[in-house]
């Protein structure tokens, strides 16, 4: 009786082995039978995560994972005839904000829709000779909503962002709107006076400087004769060393290499930690493999900025986004160089040691000239005309008493006479404040010619979207004219005749 017995349990777990298990209790992850569980079984990256959402699209499946400290947006796809698995870590919300786990994915072909309790992002495919990627099409955040170009347009080559009353056209992006790789849910504007913030570090920064940006990084492959070095946040091996004082690289496995030092003794580096961080710091040139032949340098603009919030630096701008250390408002820190839409690269101290790392740039803000010049402001009243050089302020740039100003690709009262299709053609005139400054010596030795003047343009919020040298002066035919300087250019303008009175001036 007792051998029965045994067999029958027996023969009952082997059935209830044997039989197939519901798909989302088939594997640790939580993840459903196909392309991503079975790209994500080939890696021990995530094995201490689980899905909170996945879905099937046109080309392949998306999935979000987390762990108890990290989430990702994971895209498993075919490519060449070969399983890919991209990673995207700024996407999402991370454990550490406000309902990361209630997060949706709906699909909306040929894309996808990630979806929180207060936002809907729609991502559409874009493929390139590298890889499949997804770019923003359109969403609502926050206070605003967002659109590829414009209402009722074919342009995609930018990223138009309202918020019902003003909008603003964010140009800058890889491809024509962001793509999953450069999407920032954490630092992305929920309104029109963050946008501001963010955009108006640029428009100060770039027209004063030719390289101010940490370009992308070559790719340095692991050496086999290499060894694991120290790294520190700034040069120098006095400066913050992250890590509890053990931050090291290990130079036998690939690491991202962005220039030396301008005394060629340091080299700025990127290299993977772990599935979910990694780190920028600066290694010795001496202890670089001897395959490292590249000879150029850093960025650096070294310029004083001050902080405008509270905020955090961070020496993983691309994964974690960990805060190494808090920087209060008002306080002020040395801006080294821009690094993608959302970071600075930033030098200040830590505990009495330098430290270098990246700071939302939303938080930080340049210093301006503060003093006025009315009667150079007096001297621009009007129309005028390009003459030469780049087109900074448009074709066409009007200048009115009440500290307004229009550029047009058509002077104004032309504008008035076009049809609906020719507005659409040459677009609306752009109307924005504007001031003039008297330059100081600051910006006289930042730009690449001397400048008594400053031509500030300013949004609906109040930040600069425009910040111009300028020069007050004469053409050869005596007819008054100015020029605008823009990073290595400039553009001329000189005053609109009217040409048979469709002009302002009379």
């Amino acid at each position: 009786m007792k051998s029965r017995r045994f067999i029958s349990i027996f023969l009952c777990v082997t059935l209830l082995l044997t039989l197939p298990a519901p798909a989302a209790l088939a594997n640790g992850w939580g993840l459903k039978r196909g392309l991503m569980l079975n790209a994500v079984s080939k890696t021990h990256d995530y094995d201490e995560y689980s899905a909170l959402a996945q879905l099937k699209v046109q080309d392949g499946e998306v999935a979000v994972m987390a762990s108890r400290y990290h989430a990702v947006l994971l895209f498993a796809y075919e490519f060449n005839g070969k399983t890919r698995l991209d990673a995207y870590h700024t996407a999402v919300l991370q454990p550490d904000e406000k309902g990361y786990k209630k997060v949706k994915l709906q699909r909306r072909d040929p894309g996808f829709v990630l979806q929180y309790s207060d936002m809907e992002l729609y991502f559409t495919p874009l493929l390139s000779n590298e890889a499949l990627t997804y770019v923003l099409e359109s969403g609502a955040l926050g206070s605003l909503t967002l659109q590829a170009g414009g209402e009722n347009s074919e342009l995609t080559s930018y990223l138009t962002v309202s918020d019902g009353k003003n909008s603003v056209k964010w140009y800058g992006w890889q491809h024509a709107t962001p793509s999953l790789a450069e999407f920032n849910l954490r630092l992305f504007p929920r309104t029109m006076d963050e946008i501001g913030a963010i955009r108006e570090l640029i428009n100060v920064v770039a027209p004063q400087f030719v390289d101010y940006e940490l370009y992308s990084a070559d790719e340095m492959p692991g050496d086999a004769g290499a060894s694991t070095v120290p790294v520190y946040s700034a040069p120098g091996d006095g400066s913050v060393r992250f890590a509890k004082g053990k931050a090291s690289v290990n130079l036998r496995e690939p690491a991202k290499f962005y220039g030396f030092t301008q005394d060629g003794n340091w080299a700025l580096v990127e290299y993977t930690v772990s599935g979910r961080t990694s780190r920028f710091g600066y290694v010795r040139r001496s202890e670089l493999p001897s395959s490292v032949t590249w000879k150029y340098n850093i960025s650096s603009i070294d310029m004083p900025v001050t902080v405008t919030q509270d905020t955090f630096l961070t020496d993983d701008p691309n994964v974690s986004q960990y805060r190494q250390m808090t920087l209060k408002a008002g306080g002020s820190v040395r801006l080294l160089a821009l690094y993608g839409p959302w970071y600075a690269y930033v030098e200040t101290t830590l505990e009495g040691k330098t430290v270098r790392g990246f700071v939302p740039r939303a938080c930080l803000r340049c210093p301006l000239p503060t003093e006025e010049d009315p009667e150079a402001a007096q001297r621009l009243l009007g129309e005028w005309q390009c003459s030469g050089g780049g087109e900074m302020l448009g074709d066409y740039v009007t200048f009115q008493p009440d500290g307004r100003a229009a550029t047009s690709g058509l002077p104004l009262e032309r504008m008035k006479t076009l049809s609906p299709q020719e507005r659409a053609e040459y677009g609306e005139p752009v109307w924005e404040s504007y001031q003039v400054y008297k330059s100081t010596a600051r910006e006289r030795a930042n730009f690449w010619n001397e400048c008594a003047h400053i031509l500030v343009f300013r949004d609906n919020t109040g930040y600069i979207s425009g910040f111009y040298g300028l020069m007050l002066d004469t053409d050869e035919e005596g007819r008054e004219a100015f020029s605008v300087l823009f990073g290595e250019g400039g553009g001329g303008y000189t005053r609109y005749d009217g040409d048979g009175g469709e002009g302002v001036n009379g």
